[in-house]
């Protein structure tokens, strides 16, 4: 537990200063956070991160580093930290879902608002968190664990097929397959099971008890798949973001292409209903106070819940955000640890800005990614690119990471996304040094 400390200097008495907690977060996000809220963060990182950015580490003062992988480790350092530099703690963030578990324990020794350690289980857990909705009656994808290839088989013959088979832990599209007969449901499941074999280590993956089974088969839902931000208080919930899935129909199965910014789901979809489902949702979970991400299907009218967890959406969203509707989702997040206010205001320009996310098609070192032919034109708002030359690129399913180059936001001038995204990445040249 933690009270607020007073240091006294003769005849006067001052507070200690106070910082919001950043547990686990990439380089890019640290100095992202840094700009936005510049001596109000105190990030603890793993110094693995710091090596494989290639950066050098913050000031002692802003930045622990140790590995995150020992909770005992991490509360000393970070105690004798807050005790050195006379600090307390005014809230606590997390971004990586890898480091949500550290966050909610280290929460509840700090007295901060955050969810549970169990409610971080449920999240992370694809088959607890569909237990948990179904148990609520929120709806969600039928699924059931499996152990064998054979339980695979039953359960396609079961529920029905197509059959989507992921691991219980992991996130987006990694290790994810979907399968329409039962040869398709033997590959995906030896797949699955020797992707997990490699990644033991990972702490993405480690959650799962020994003996237990890791992978789940579920439903196929058939039907537009959105990503949305929320927030959830006092039992109610209001939408920050909301964007259309365009599907990458060149890679793996679940993929996401391009995320584009609209402004409500189908409009028999009313936003009240929505924002009760996304109360029930995380309730059920054990999610009272939060900033959300949320991943739905729409199916005939109805919303179908797919995934929840109490961090915003990452990868080029907080960059369309920011370029196109003027939110800083991060600092928003850091504001709302700490219980600033957070202004929400309803956007003024209803442009449906979409972020094309860049994939490579090969293996390789990279050379570079060159996007001199769409620098001029008038529908691109940023080019990010996120990795440097030298780069080792691999290909799912050995690496759904290593494969990811970046991305660029643009106004779409065509009714089809799926096509301008294909013709902004047609005029993107990919180098590589064997080349």
């Amino acid at each position: 537990m933690q009270k607020q400390q007073i240091h006294t200097f003769g005849q006067w008495t001052m507070p200690f200063e106070s910082k919001v907690l950043v547990v686990g977060s990439t380089a890019d996000y640290i100095e992202w956070i840094r700009q936005a809220c510049p001596g109000e963060a105190l990030f603890i990182t793993d110094p693995a991160v710091r090596a494989s950015a290639g950066l050098p580490p913050l000031l002692f003062h802003d930045e622990i580093l140790c590995r995150l992988t020992d909770v005992s480790l991490v509360r000393q350092h970070l105690q004798n930290h807050i005790d050195r530099e006379g600090l307390s703690l005014n809230g606590i963030a997390c971004f990586d879902c890898e480091s949500m578990e550290l966050t909610a324990i280290l929460a509840r020794e700090y007295e901060l608002s955050y969810p549970s350690p169990d409610a971080i289980r449920k999240c992370r857990n694809k088959h607890l968190t569909r237990t948990a909705w179904h148990t609520a009656g929120v709806p969600c994808p039928r699924a059931r664990l499996v152990r064998s290839e054979k339980e695979v088989v039953e359960v396609l013959n079961t529920i029905g097929k197509p059959l989507v088979i992921k691991p219980v832990s992991g996130s987006g599209s990694e290790l994810v397959f979907i399968c329409r007969t039962e040869s398709e449901c033997w590959s995906a499941y030896r797949t699955i099971r020797e992707g997990l074999d490699l990644r033991s280590f990972h702490r993405m993956y480690s959650r799962v008890a020994a003996g237990r089974p890791d992978i789940m088969a579920e439903e196929y839902v058939d039907g537009v798949e959105y990503s949305g931000d929320f927030i959830i208080e006092n039992h109610r919930a209001r939408v920050l973001r909301l964007c259309r899935k365009t599907p990458f129909d060149g890679g793996p199965f679940g993929t996401t292409r391009a995320y584009t910014l609209v402004n409500h789901l189908p409009d028999l979809i009313r936003e009240t209903d929505f924002e009760n489902l996304l109360v029930r949702g995380a309730e059920a979970l054990g999610i009272s106070r939060a900033v959300c991400m949320v991943d739905i299907m729409t199916c005939n009218d109805q919303i179908i819940f797919l995934e929840m967890t109490p961090r915003p959406g990452g990868d080029c969203l907080p960059f369309l955000l920011k370029n196109c509707r003027n939110m800083d989702i991060l600092k928003l997040n850091i504001d709302f640890a700490r219980q600033y206010p957070v202004r929400i205001d309803d956007p003024d320009d209803n442009t449906p800005y979409t972020g094309v996310r860049l994939f490579s098609m090969q293996e390789g070192v990279l050379k570079q990614v060159n996007t001199r032919g769409i620098e001029g034109d008038p529908r691109v708002r940023e080019i990010f690119i996120s990795k440097k030359p030298g780069h080792v690129v691999r290909t799912p399913p050995e690496d759904y990471d290593a494969w990811q180059l970046g991305h660029v936001i643009i106004a779409p001038g065509m009714d089809d996304i799926g096509a301008e995204c294909q013709d902004i990445i047609n005029n993107i040249v990919f180098e590589y040094e064997s080349d």
